[in-house]
This record gives C-alpha cells, structure tokens and sequence, in this order.
C-alpha cells in the first residue's frame, strides 16, 4: 500500500531548504532493495496459492521479506529538486556527511521509494552495509508501485461449447434447463475469473480443470483447487467466479437459467514478444508457439512452477523459465525474482537448504542474466548471496567434495532441515531422494565453475583461483566416487549406509555433460545407446528436460533433440492440449497422462519449464545462435534447416535485434545491430546492416 504521510527530519537546514516530501510527483522509477520485491511477491504467491490451491507443500527457507529499508544518496545530487515522490510507507530523512540518508518503514509493503534518477542511489536494510539498489521500467508510476497487481486482463470467448443434457447455445447465449450440463473450452489454458450475466431462476454449479475429465469430475478429493460456490440466480443480475486456473468450465443447472457474455476474464503478464520464429515446418512453428505460450501463461511475478497445482515459483523450474524466458519475453525483473527465490537468504546455514541442490540452480540464472543483458548490475545486487552460498556448500563437503542429505528415511527428519535432493535417482527405477546421488555433484562443479567466472570478470583474482581449486576438488571426487569406465557412465550414488548405487539413470549423464564432466569421445555411445536403453526414459519425460536439452545441444545431439520434441511435445498437442505440462507419459491412458503424485489431476498441464525446449531449439538449433563468453558483444549464427526449406524470425540481443530470413537454397538474409560482431558461414560481420550469405 502507499502512504500519503510522511514524517520528514532533516538535520541540514541547506538540505531541508531543497527538498520537500511529497506524494504524486512524477519521477523516473521506483527503487528497492535487491531481491526484497522478489520476497515480498514470493510470500504474496504463497498467500494466494494457500487460498486457491488444496494441495500446497513448500519445503526450505527462503530470502526474508521485510518491512524496513534505507536508501541513499549524495545530497549534491537532489540540488534543484523540490520533490521526492511516492514512497510505499512512513519515510524519514537525514543527512550523513555528505549523503542523504532517507529510511522507509511500510506496514507490510516492499520498503522503496521515487526517484528522480536512479543514478547514484543505494540501498541497506540496516542503515549501515550499503547494496547497490534495484529498479525496473515497469515500475515507472506511482499507481505501477513494487507490489502491485501487473497483471492485465484479456478477455477470451467461447472456443467450443458441448451440450451434455437440457443445455444448448444460440447466437451465444446459453440456456440451461432443469438438470442442465455443458461443457464450455475457452481454447486457452489460463488464470482467471469468468463471467456471465444470467436470466432465470435456479441455481448454477461450476468446476473447472485444465483437462475436460478434470472439469467434469465431481469427487471432492481430487479437485486441485478448491471448490467454487454454487451461484443463485433469481431474475437478471452479473456474476463473476472467483479466479482459477483453467481451460474447461463444466456447467449444472439446477432450474432454469440462461446464460449471455460468458467470458473468461485471463490475467496475463504485460510483456511482448521479443523473439520470433516461424519456418516452412508448420508443426515445428506450432511447438515454438505453444513453447512461448506455455511460458507466458506462467509468468505471474516469476516464471511459475504451474499455473494450477501450486501457483508457486520452484528454483530449478524457474532457472529453467530463465533461459528461454531471456529470448521470448526479455523481462528482467521476473528473471531475477525466480533467481532470488533460487538463491539462498543471506548468511544461510544448513538448515536453510530444504531440497539440497535447489539453490545451485541459482547461480545458472545468474550467468544467464549476465550474458543476455551484458552487465554486472545482478551479480553485484546479489554477490554478498552468491559467495555466502558458495562457502556454505564448501563446508558441508566431505573429504571428497562431495554434498549429501541427513535425512534418513522418508519422513524421518533431522536438526538439518533438508528435503533431500529433485529430481530424486531416477525415481521410476525406484526412488531414493537421500545419501550422496551423483547428479548434485556435477550442479556442484559447475557452480564452483560460475563462481570462478563471475569472480574472474569482477577482477577478482584471488577468489577466482579459489573458486576454480575447489571446482577441481570437487571433479576429482565424482570422477573418483561415480564413473565406471566400464559403463562409461556416472552411476547414480551413494545409498545413505554407504553402499554403492550402481543403477544408471540421466539426471547424472544429463548434468555431467552440461557441467563439461562427461567425457567428450563417448558422446555418440551416450545419446545413441546408453541413454535409450535406460529404463522410462522415453515414456516418462518430466521438467528437469529444460535442462537436459542444453546436453544435446552441447553435444550437438540435435537430430535426437528435433525427434524428441516431435514425438513427444508434439504428441502432446495432436492429442489436442493446448500447453505443454509438467510430466509427459506418451503410452500411457487418459487417465495416467493427467495423474501425478498418486493424485487423479495433480498433473499440471501448463507447465512453463517444459515450454523452453521448443525456444531453445528454434535459438540454438534452426539458428544455431550463440555467444562468445569471453567478449560478450561477440555471436555466433551457424543455421541448420534440418530439411525445411526456409526458417525466419529474430533474436534479441543487448544491442537490438539480429533478424534472420534463412534459405536452403540460394541466398539467406541477416540484419544486426550497431555494436556487435555476428559470425555467419563463410564470413563475420561487424557493423550494422543487411548482409546476405549462404547455408551451404
């Protein structure tokens, strides 16, 4: 909430002479102290998700949220200005030295206030170690304040509408007889209220669900949202639903009533599309499509988990989200919320851990974000996290470098506070989500990896070469402990008295090619034998494959990558959904493809982790896009048409935009900014303009 008051103390009566508090006056942007509009969203995420959603279970600690912040500035610079506008709660000001110091205090809101000008200002939560502050353009007013509902509603019609008995539509108007069922589609699997004006006289019953089978189910105890209320129609009158996630809207009449402008009211995230594709491949344009869409129906202040279930944000599904979320949408400031809920709070302890390897997905985001935006501005907000993260894990090592959980045994939980490890060891082998599993020690590595770049391009020297020791230790230690030449594999891990988990399954294979662990030369037998023959791998296909899609494009496994997108996500929608979920089982029956965690519709149908695979293939596979970590300014496009005869669209970079208009056959087209150096076949590029190349 904002606050019209204000108590003002100023100790310089030059200062004082200056500057006037006020409320209304227009500024540049709202400021706040790095990660506290992530916390504060978070905990409201999980207010909202407790009211809608029956089955909610979210273990670990996470970056507090508070209600005190101090934000500062040379007081030379507010010289001229007669006003600092809105702030989210009671403000008081002071002068420091040469600095205005001024502390916000909300009574519950995310401390922040206008500015101005967002140069030179910084941010403490004690009024004593001083941060660097964070902002975005989308809170550029005094109604767009941190906090406040973003969301905008887009209304959606009727797509279908299936009389079941005594229910029919004319000219979109619904008439429900006594005893009444029908069943509406909206087309688009959404959050969001519906609603109606409605004639008559009786009573209407709703449910909802992402599936028909969902919405037409009526026992209580699968329902994943809690029940909407019976609506009571005597005479005309407007009625609106309380918000939901869902596609399907299942109507019983109880009287006669009838039905006009029924329409579902979505909430959906403002951002535009930065990236485009489109090729002569209509199927695969379609997976691109549903890719994005099933990304931005999960963007609500963070790149959710799923839209229905939870309506949470889950590190590694956020992480994830990040690394197509960069291309397709370019919103910032959800990026770095899901990196701060990944992230553990500060000065974190082993308590904090709650799923062991969750917080080492951060540090992926992390260089993500660098890469994409170019700029140190989120590795220095959250640097103090990330090296208090680093070190926590380097304690907790045994002599071998290597992580593990205390639990031991379901339901038995010790002082540490830790939820063992996610995605479990393969966990349709036979689920074992505690002891020592491999795959967290590659995550490891690689974290250890990114610490020694980010510390490395801060000029850093003496911790990069730390960070980059400990790395080495930790590779050591799953060379050592895991790989079986004779396999030529990872092995799964530890069990929790020790003994040796010889199964194979591909979360380590995955994660050991990513982190750079998994030896090159066995490449082919990896993707074109062992990974095949692992039990489920193909009929079970869950939400970590974001991140297992990044090994087949490292290992240049694009063929089995294109062919897995087909088959599977493409299946999924030729079965007629309209969003891609959070677990695919392709042999399954209907009822097995929507079931999860035992429950009959646990499974969450829009899941936007599982949206980036078709991004990241469009990115990195049709345009074969990437970036020289070293000299950020530097691409690379090295197309592959896979067959097709033309693929078009556009990339964004921090320097505009690098438009494609490729072709099998003759010459390709490439536009790039001002700025940049692009690498194209047969020649670099490095001023703007339109060029022309070949593909073969």
């Amino acid at each position: 909430m904002i606050l019209n008051s204000f108590k003002t103390i100023l100790k310089s009566a030059l200062v004082a002479a200056a500057l006037t508090l006020s409320y209304g006056a227009e500024a540049d942007s709202w400021i706040w102290y790095p990660g506290q509009l992530g916390a504060h969203m978070q905990t409201y995420q999980r207010t909202v998700s407790k009211e809608r959603c029956v089955n909610v279970d979210y273990p670990g600690k996470f970056n507090p949220p508070v209600t005190e912040s101090y934000f500062k500035v040379k007081a030379s610079a507010l010289r001229g200005v007669t006003t600092l506008p809105s702030t989210s709660g009671d403000i008081t000001g002071y002068r420091v030295g040469r600095d205005m110091v001024f502390k916000v205090v909300t009574d519950g809101g995310v401390p922040s206030v206008m500015v101005p000008s967002v140069d030179g200002w910084s941010s403490s939560l004690d009024g004593k170690n001083w941060n660097l502050i964070e902002s975005d353009p989308m809170y550029s007013s005094p109604e767009k304040y941190p906090g406040a509902m973003m969301e905008e509603v887009v209304p959606v019609g009727i797509a279908a509408f299936t009389p079941i008995v005594n229910a029919s539509i004319v000219r979109e108007t619904i008439t429900m007889k006594k005893g009444g069922k029908a069943l509406v589609d909206f087309g688009e699997d959404e959050m969001g209220s519906v609603s109606f004006i409605a004639d008559g006289k009786g009573t209407l019953h709703f449910s909802v669900g992402e599936s028909p089978e969902e919405a037409m189910n009526q026992d209580l105890k699968w329902f994943e949202q809690y029940a909407l209320d019976p609506v009571k129609v005597d005479g005309i009158g407007e009625f609106t639903l309380p918000v939901r996630a869902l596609r399907y809207l299942y109507i019983r009449s109880e009287g006669e009533v009838s039905m006009t402008a029924l329409t579902f009211n979505t909430l959906m995230w403002p951002v535009e599309r930065k990236m485009t594709f489109e090729s002569s491949d209509p199927s695969l344009n379609r997976l691109f499509e549903i890719g994005v869409k099933t990304l931005h129906t999960s963007m609500h202040n963070f790149y959710l988990d799923g839209i229905k279930r939870d309506y949470l944000p889950w590190s590694m599904d956020a992480i994830v989200s990040v690394l197509g979320g960069n291309f397709a949408f370019g919103d910032r400031q959800v990026s770095r919320n899901g990196i701060n809920v990944a992230l553990m709070p500060p000065s974190p302890s082993r308590s904090d851990w709650g799923i062991v390897d969750y917080p080492l997905y951060a540090l992926i985001g992390i260089k993500e974000d660098y890469l994409h935006w170019g700029d140190l501005s989120t590795v220095n907000m959250y640097w103090d996290r990330i090296t208090q993260q680093l070190a926590l894990y380097e304690k907790e090592m045994n002599p071998d470098g290597l992580i593990f959980s205390n639990r031991i045994s379901e339901g038995l939980n010790d002082a540490s506070g830790d939820s063992g490890f996610v995605p479990g060891w393969g966990k349709d082998m036979g689920p074992e989500q505690f002891g020592t599993p491999a795959y967290p020690q590659m995550l490891l590595y690689l974290n250890f990896r990114i610490g020694e770049y980010l510390a490395s391009v801060k000029g850093l020297k003496s911790l990069a070469a730390h960070y980059g020791e400990v790395a080495g230790k930790v590779a050591e230690g799953v060379k050592k402990n895991f790989w079986s030449e004779k396999d030529r594999a990872f092995l799964n891990g530890y069990y929790v008295d020790g003994t040796l988990d010889r199964r194979i399954s591909h979360h380590a294979q995955y994660m050991a090619v990513i982190a750079g662990l998994y030896p090159e030369e066995h490449y082919d037998y990896l993707f074109g034998t062992l990974i095949p023959s692992i039990p489920h791998y193909y009929d079970k296909i869950s939400y970590e494959k974001g991140f297992e899609f990044l090994s087949y494009l490292k290992a240049g496994k694009l063929t089995q990558y294109k062919k897995m997108m087909e088959d599977i996500w493409g299946g999924w929608l030729d079965e007629g959904y309209c969003r891609f979920p959070e677990n695919f089982s392709p042999l399954g029956t209907v009822e097995k493809k929507l079931e999860f965690y035992g429950r009959a519709y646990g499974l969450s149908l829009c899941h936007g982790a599982n949206g980036v695979g078709p991004i990241l293939f469009a990115l990195r596979g049709v345009f074969g896009f990437s970036q020289d970590e070293n000299n950020l300014s530097s691409y690379t496009v090295s197309p592959d048409l896979f067959g097709m005869e033309s693929a078009s669209g556009r990339i964004p970079v921090k320097e505009g935009y690098i438009e494609l208009d490729l072709h099998s056959k003759g010459e390709s087209l490439i536009s790039i900014p001002d700025g940049c150096t692009v690498s194209v076949p047969g020649k670099t590029l490095s001023k703007g303009g339109v060029y022309s190349f070949n593909l073969q």
